[in-house]
């Protein structure tokens, strides 16, 4: 989502930060057989053919900052299943 709305802004850098290790390592590594991983790849390309550049950031989780506490919770409350 934060890449499609690079491709609509007109700044030409990014920075994104992600506390998913893993899947930043999906995407440094190239996992193409992963349709995410792929989709992202496509998506980061056409920016870059637009004269975009940017990074890619981890940041740990918990680690005090208002949003990512927020977005922490929001996913988790995500998670929840309900047994009828």
């Amino acid at each position: 989502m934060a890449l499609e709305l690079i491709r609509r802004l007109k700044e030409k850098s990014f920075l994104i930060y992600s506390h998913s290790l893993s899947s930043l390592q999906a995407i440094q590594s190239f996992d193409i057989i992963n349709i995410t991983v792929f989709s992202i790849l496509k998506l980061y390309t056409h920016l870059t053919d637009m004269g975009k550049h940017g990074s890619l950031c981890w940041i740990p989780s918990y680690v005090g900052i208002k949003g990512n506490e927020m977005a922490d919770n929001a996913a988790k409350e995500g998670t929840v299943l309900y047994w009828f």
